[in-house]
């Protein structure tokens, strides 16, 4: 974790579904592959004009990103990151080839905030985030996440600022 800041108790909400689209990083959890694969992922997508083009799109209803990690694969590890944005409704054949489209199903989350960071390093503030998710907070809270629906990081306005980003990981539970 990091020294600044102490994460929140996570916040429990009911996410109403979402149809996305955008681009897939197809990578595997073995040997952490997936922790060099995904930042790497974003890189080329921020710097190579992938971004601007996404954000650009006639289909686009929210310009809030969103990171999924869906499993491919749970013998293997094989998960896809898919980086996308919503789409409006009814606009799913306006969607053009190069990107893929896929659903995140309604479903009750905990919601985990990062710490609000104002260093350029945020991409680690996010790890830490994920780190202590599943490092500390579900160990200790003896629950278990629930497989069948994906984990998610969102990105909206605050972080598109240069100080205090915030990102939201939203992590599905079995319910007692």
């Amino acid at each position: 974790m990091t020294d600044e800041a102490v994460i929140q108790e996570p916040a429990v909400a009911a996410f109403p579904g979402a149809k996305l689209a955008g681009l897939v990083c197809a990578t595997t959890t073995r040997y952490g592959e997936n922790y060099r694969d995904i930042p790497k992922f974003w890189q080329d997508y921020l710097q190579s004009g992938a971004m601007q083009r996404l954000h650009n799109e006639a289909f686009v209803k929210s310009h809030t990103e969103y990171g999924v990690c869906f499993p491919k694969d749970l013998w293997t590890g094989k998960i896809e990151y898919f980086l996308g944005l919503q789409v409006m409704k009814g606009d799913e054949d306006k969607v053009p080839s190069g990107y893929e489209i896929r659903t995140l199903s309604p479903a009750v989350y905990r919601v985990f905030s990062s710490v609000p960071s104002d260093t350029p390093n945020f991409p680690k503030v996010i790890f830490d985030t994920w780190a202590f998710i599943f490092g500390e907070w579900l160990p200790k809270s003896g629950r278990e996440v629930d497989g069948r629906f994906p984990q998610f990081e969102r990105y909206d306005e605050r972080v598109f600022g240069s100080t205090g980003k915030v990102c939201d990981i939203f992590i599905p539970l079995w319910e007692d």
